[in-house]
């Protein structure tokens, strides 16, 4: 008052419970005093009385001021968060669950019959090939010149098909078998059509001799 300087402020914690009270320095500005602190911290906490109702009050003080000012500022509530109990901390270091997976099902394998037919229609040109041969009394013979290497390779298809069958059991599914089939079905059809060709050819010449 009447142009007194503060040389020190201080702020006053009064447990209202206890009646005691800690007392902190505040710190100088430019203009004002300010006072920071982390009410959770050890410098709290080991000035003051622990758990309550505190009432802040400003302390001023200076050589201009016969006695020191005090002006009350308001109340605040300390708490602390709940303890952990026990229990609860077991549960943090407990086995967490156990994970499931479902790996992937293996891939439906076809029914028996439809397998059946399957492989019996894989086989069927090679039989009927085989009867005719018995019934008419032909002789396999490769035929001469470049027509010998449609018909070797009219019998390489022929022979794949049998390959595939027997992978068809051992490792591929149906799919995987018919996918197969498709493919050799086309150079066994165009070989096929150059050897029928040469043997019809053949035929018209004996008939014109």
């Amino acid at each position: 008052t009447g142009g007194s300087t503060a040389d020190q402020v201080f702020l006053q914690f009064i447990h209202k419970e206890s009646g005691k009270s800690a007392i902190f320095v505040m710190t100088q500005g430019k203009n004002s005093y300010n006072f920071k602190m982390n009410l959770g911290s050890s410098d709290f906490t080991d000035n003051t009385y622990g758990l309550g109702t505190y009432v802040l009050s400003a302390i001023v003080g200076g050589g201009d001021l016969q006695k020191s000012q005090t002006w009350t500022i308001g109340e605040i509530e300390v708490t602390w968060p709940p303890a952990q109990s026990k229990d609860s901390a077991m549960d943090d270091l407990a086995p967490m669950k156990e994970i499931s997976h479902v790996f992937q099902a293996p891939p439906k394998t076809p029914n028996f019959i439809i397998s059946l037919v399957f492989t019996i229609a894989c086989l069927a040109p090679l039989g009927i090939l085989h009867v005719g041969v018995q019934k008419l009394g032909l002789r396999l013979q490769l035929p001469a010149g470049s027509q010998k290497l449609w018909a070797i390779a009219f019998q390489g298809s022929l022979f794949a098909i049998v390959i595939l069958n027997v992978m068809y059991f051992l490792y591929l599914n149906i799919f995987e078998a018919l996918g197969g089939l498709c493919i050799l079905s086309i150079p066994t059809t165009l070989t096929g059509i150059r050897a029928l060709n040469y043997l019809n050819t053949a035929r018209q010449k004996k008939k014109d001799d």
